[in-house]
């Protein structure tokens, strides 16, 4: 499983999937611009995931459309050369260095274990994150702000518009996609990713996620 692109693409399409997202969100203080919340909403239902039998458990393919196009855009030779393109490069970069620690951090992920499955408790029965959303995504929020900013390497840079990056609400929903990335990027590395399979293979992730979109 180590070796398949398929699924460590996926892994990597749902990190710049929360990119993208948070970008969005940053600049134009909406996550659902497009009218869809399906998006920002795959990657928080993966949180509740558990023992998932193939990764596409934890993200379904037709959920992360939008992560592959973005991984594409952010790293191809003419893209790259647009600044939104190469903050989304630096985005991507970033989240899989910060999730990277957290993976190798065992203390780190049996306390956002056990807060997850004490937001569950709190939150749900049985409902999806759409139904409340708002209670839920501030749950996440203060977890990440809780757990993972407060540490030595959890400090994260974020552009985009001040006049909504000091809305409480913008903030809270940063925080709950950049736990959601976290997640992602632990994925990846479940699934053999590490940053010297990126360096070396980064334009076979790049034709099969442009080649694998199209047919989805």
């Amino acid at each position: 499983m180590a070796d398949n692109i398929a699924v460590q693409a996926l892994a990597l399409a749902a990190v710049s999937q929360g990119a993208a997202i948070i970008q969005q969100i940053s600049r134009f203080g909406t996550w659902d611009q497009d009218r869809s919340e399906e998006a920002p909403l795959a990657l928080l239902r993966a949180l509740r995931v558990e023992n998932p039998g193939t990764a596409y458990d934890v993200y379904p393919d037709k959920d992360m459309v939008l992560g592959y196009q973005t991984f594409v855009d952010a790293f191809s030779v003419s893209g790259g050369s647009e600044k939104q393109e190469m903050e989304l490069a630096k985005y991507i970069l970033t989240f899989l260095s910060l999730g990277t620690k957290v993976f190798y951090d065992s203390a780190m992920l049996n306390s956002i274990d056990r807060e997850l499955h004490s937001l569950d408790a709190l939150y749900f029965a049985g409902e999806e994150p759409r139904d409340i959303q708002d209670e839920y995504v501030k749950g996440l929020a203060e977890l990440y702000k809780k757990l993972i900013s407060s540490c030595p390497y959890g400090k994260i840079m974020i552009y985009g518009n001040e006049e909504y990056l000091k809305q409480e609400k913008i903030q809270q929903r940063i925080r709950a996609l950049l736990l959601s990335v976290v997640r992602a990027v632990i994925l990846w590395r479940q699934l053999g990713g590490s940053r010297l399979r990126l360096f070396f293979r980064r334009r076979r992730f790049m034709d099969y996620m442009a080649d694998h979109v199209q047919r989805i």
